[in-house]
């Protein structure tokens, strides 16, 4: 795992797989059910409370960023977040092909109007206080806080 950094608390029933993280950093809080077997994470950077059921079987996780509760992940290939709690997460799904996302908690959540959401699932409306406004991942990635 070439330039993966962690410092972890917890990563409770974290499994990393067939993992190849570059320059991932986990300051992992909990990340409770976390999986992310056969994912393939660069750029990555989890500084995470809590995630309640994350499972990312399988994910492309390329420049993603799962900061305090916000989930901004630009290519979720084949990811389940069934029953996750995504709280105030942001949703930037460009490929969601194969994404299972069950009855996850979606209050607060910001997605992409462009979001092409898997049949029979109703994302939350602007009533829920979703905002359809999105920072590139390699924007967020430039302009984070250190």
């Amino acid at each position: 795992m070439p330039e993966a950094h962690f410092d972890g608390t917890d990563l409770r029933c974290a499994t990393f797989g067939r993992t190849e993280l570059a320059t991932a950093t986990f300051w992992a809080r909990d990340l409770r059910w976390a999986d992310f077997s056969s994912a393939h994470a660069t750029g990555v950077e989890f500084n995470s409370s809590d995630h309640r059921g994350a499972n990312m079987r399988g994910a492309n996780l390329t420049s993603a960023v799962l900061n305090k509760a916000n989930l901004m992940l630009a290519d979720l290939t084949g990811a389940d977040l069934s029953d996750a709690d995504l709280t105030d997460a942001w949703l930037r799904i460009r490929q969601p092909t194969g994404v299972e996302l069950g009855r996850p908690n979606l209050s607060g959540a910001y997605h992409t109007p462009q979001t092409r959401w898997p049949a029979g699932f109703n994302p939350p409306t602007s009533a829920d206080g979703v905002v359809s406004h999105f920072l590139d991942a390699a924007q967020c990635l430039r302009e984070r806080p250190r």
